[in-house]
């Protein structure tokens, strides 16, 4: 399942795709999503290129592929989402493991849960 932004995304990318597509003499249909402009495999260095170069853009620190799937799992997790959603979104075995490597995340939600529970009990206006 993928939220309905992310769709509307993917959908454009396909009326580019096959503008591309028609233009080329050269094009390879592999039925890719994301692929060449001739449609074939990405490589993989490229992709992390280009990674890079959209994160040094946005003014980030350079991170792996991989650490993207963290960073979307400790989102969820401080928007409140169920740990069992975001462990079968990750494809985890069991909850446990979940748990176990966003336990950082989690940490920082008791946090923010104990600061809000003092808020509510000091009557503070600002909760």
């Amino acid at each position: 399942m993928l939220p309905d932004f992310v769709i509307d995304i993917l959908k454009a990318y396909k009326v580019e795709q096959l503008a591309v597509r028609l233009k080329s003499s050269r094009w390879e249909e592999k039925d890719l999503v994301f692929c060449t402009q001739y449609g074939r495999y990405l490589e993989p260095s490229h992709i992390v290129d280009d990674l890079k170069m959209y994160l040094r853009r946005a003014g980030l620190p350079p991170i792996r592929f991989h650490d993207l799937r963290h960073s979307a799992a400790t989102i969820l997790l401080g928007m409140g989402v169920n740990v069992k959603v975001i462990q079968e979104l990750l494809g985890h075995e069991n909850v446990n493991i979940t748990l176990n490597l966003y336990a950082h995340a989690l940490q920082v939600m008791h946090k923010q849960a104990m600061d809000d529970l003092n808020r509510l009990f000091r009557n503070d206006d600002s909760f």
